[in-house]
C-alpha cells in the first residue's frame, strides 16, 4: 500500500504519479514526503515487479516535486 486506504481506493489502478497530478490539479496538497518514503520502501522489495514499480514511480515523483 502506497497511500492511505481512501487514496488508494480513489487511485484505483492508476500509477501513483498520474493520480498525484490529478489531485494537485484539483487543489489538494498530498503529503509528498510520506509518498516518497512509501515508494522508497517498495523499491527495496524482494519482489522484482514491486521493486521496479516503486523505483520508477519514485523517480517520477522526484521530478514532479
Amino acid at each position: 500500500m502506497v497511500a492511505c486506504r481512501r487514496c488508494n481506493r480513489a487511485r484505483r489502478s492508476r500509477p501513483v504519479v498520474a493520480y498525484l497530478r490529478e489531485v494537485t490539479g484539483l487543489g489538494r496538497e498530498p503529503r509528498f514526503d510520506t509518498l516518497c518514503l512509501a515508494l522508497a520502501r517498495l523499491s527495496s522489495s524482494r519482489r522484482r515487479p514491486h521493486r521496479e514499480y516503486g523505483g520508477s514511480q519514485l523517480r517520477l515523483l522526484e521530478r514532479l516535486t
